[in-house]
């Protein structure tokens, strides 16, 4: 719009109006090519996003969501992926309920401490497999 009204200004004013147009011009240009950068990233994270539920049998080759997946859906508060692999690998089988609660209890707490609590050799093991699932 403001590009025909520089063939209308003939004065110094009528220039800096066209160059303002012109900066103007690229500071869009220079907008439009940022949000397509950071389209890609998105895309590309997503895809990664995706190969890795994939992997875990969290969903199919052709994106459609196992049991694993609807599963880790319904989990609302914690890890939802490292709780549904402690589910779907059994380690709340053998343990009873105290020692449920205070293995889930790790999914809960983002309390940091720089002591280690000593563990029985009970809930040693399960804490170990958790960990375990968490380094890969």
């Amino acid at each position: 719009m403001i590009l025909y009204n520089y063939y209308y200004f003939a004065t110094d004013s009528g220039k800096s109006c066209f160059v303002l147009f012109q900066l103007h011009q690229q500071v869009a240009a220079a907008k439009a090519d940022l949000k397509k950068a950071r389209s890609l990233l998105q895309m590309d994270e997503l895809k990664c996003r995706k190969r890795v539920l994939r992997r875990l049998g969290y969903a199919s080759q052709d994106d459609v969501i196992e049991i694993k997946g609807r599963v880790a859906c319904e989990v609302t508060s914690g890890d939802e992926l490292l709780l549904t692999e402690m589910m779907f690998n059994g380690i709340f089988i053998d343990l009873d309920v105290p020692k449920t609660v205070s293995l889930l209890s790790c999914l809960v707490c983002d309390e940091r401490s720089n002591e280690v609590p000593k563990l029985s050799e009970e809930l040693s093991g399960p804490l170990k497999m958790m960990q375990v699932r968490l380094t890969r």
